[in-house]
């Protein structure tokens, strides 16, 4: 989508199979959460493999590391 601001999202991990998918997505026309939601959507999303070295692999790896 061309010309948002942010977008906050609630994604779920699988930690066995290092994988996720996006839950749910609200896009809004300001930064950080700030002005008109130009789209709001829910879903159940496609498990997709996380990529190594990845900004997403950085999340998985902070939402399945047990120290």
């Amino acid at each position: 989508m061309e010309g948002y601001g942010s977008i906050k999202s609630h994604r779920e991990y699988d930690c066995a199979a290092a994988r996720d998918r996006l839950l749910a997505a609200i896009i809004f026309s300001g930064q950080m959460r700030e002005g008109k939601v130009l789209d709001d959507n829910v879903k159940d999303g496609q498990w997709i493999s996380v990529a190594p070295a990845s900004s997403g692999h950085a999340l998985w790896k902070l939402a399945c590391d047990k120290k």
